[in-house]
């Protein structure tokens, strides 16, 4: 705040200065590297607290039309709705996309049950990872950040109540624990397949450490690098008939049950398991999304503008009043 002071900015805060450090971080930043936009429409006093009359249906079927266009309108493993905000704020929806023109039309398939007040499209630097910076060393990550940091898993992973799957990553400057929750979906499944010695790359905010519990980074996103390959043992196979022998008790050797065949030399041998776990970028499901995380569907699509050019680029009507948009 100072600095923000000492550049002549004035600020006026509510509820003990909740927000304003977001609020210079968003007149500060350009987004002039990756960004995205948002349509927001915003409800009539009268309609403020009341349960949201958005017709599914048509969150449903507007993502499919616009489908590399826009993006976190559903979740597609529960079917949840994720445009309207759950809470009794005065915006009735929130459409996010590519492009000014992706967001405008998509906005106007939805079937509202309500007017709108007025409506917005913002550029903002939403599903863009812009919360997550690289650190070369597990040492290296500060209490509270949002990293992505590479490593080998040290400690297998272990489920507890709840469906919640912990496991820990060294890279030999440090040892950190990696946590994934239910509501991250399969991404629990995937972390629960790691093995130690497996190399991945893992993307989340660190949580402080507290009294009873250790520093914990909360998984948003798991990037297996190299499987590592694993092997089970198994009885040895009979020399005589080729079946498989069975133990007679520990240190007194094997016995074939078909040919009766015995060895007190035979040992048991290695046999490589087929891990269903591959070298791939998993994510948690879009409803555990923060609104930086960049979704699947945004792979491919990052975008730059130069200096100077967006406002060249800015669309002539961007927001206005009542509903339709034009």
């Amino acid at each position: 705040l100072k600095l923000f002071a000492d550049a002549g900015g004035e600020v006026e805060g509510f509820h003990g200065g909740r927000g304003i450090i977001g609020a210079i971080a968003a007149i500060g930043e350009t987004l002039e590297a990756d960004h995205t936009y948002e349509l927001l429409a915003y409800r009539k006093p009268e309609n403020w607290g009341k349960p949201r009359s958005l017709n599914p249906a048509s969150v449903k079927k507007m993502a499919e039309a616009t489908k590399h266009e826009t993006f976190g309108n559903l979740d597609p493993e529960t079917g949840r709705v994720l445009v309207t905000p759950r809470g009794p704020d005065p915006v009735y929806f929130g459409v996010r996309g590519e492009t000014p023109a992706a967001v405008l039309k998509a906005a106007k398939m939805l079937e509202l049950g309500e007017p709108v007040e007025r409506w917005a499209v913002f550029r903002s630097n939403q599903g863009t990872d812009a919360h997550l910076k690289t650190v070369k060393a597990v040492s290296q990550v500060p209490a509270y950040s949002c990293v992505t940091v590479e490593g080998h898993v040290s400690h297998a992973p272990r489920r507890f109540p709840g469906g919640h799957v912990i496991f820990k990553v060294e890279d030999g400057t440090g040892t950190l624990a990696c946590a994934t929750y239910e509501p991250t979906g399969d991404l629990t499944k995937i972390a629960a397949e790691l093995v130690v010695g497996d190399r991945v790359r893992i993307y989340g905010g660190l949580r402080k450490a507290e009294p009873v519990l250790e520093a914990t980074l909360n998984l948003e996103k798991l990037e297996v690098l190299e499987a590592v390959r694993t092997f089970r043992k198994v009885n040895p196979l009979c020399p005589k008939c080729g079946r498989r022998m069975k133990s007679m008790g520990a240190g007194k050797g094997f016995r074939c049950p078909k040919c009766r065949h015995r060895s007190v030399k035979a040992e048991k041998a290695s046999v490589e398991t087929e891990r269903k776990l591959k070298p791939d970028l998993y994510l948690a499901a879009p409803r555990a999304h923060r609104h930086l995380t960049k979704p699947e569907e945004r792979y491919g699509l990052e975008k730059t503008v130069m200096p100077g050019v967006y406002l060249k680029l800015r669309p002539k009507v961007f927001w206005g009043y009542g509903w339709p948009p034009p």
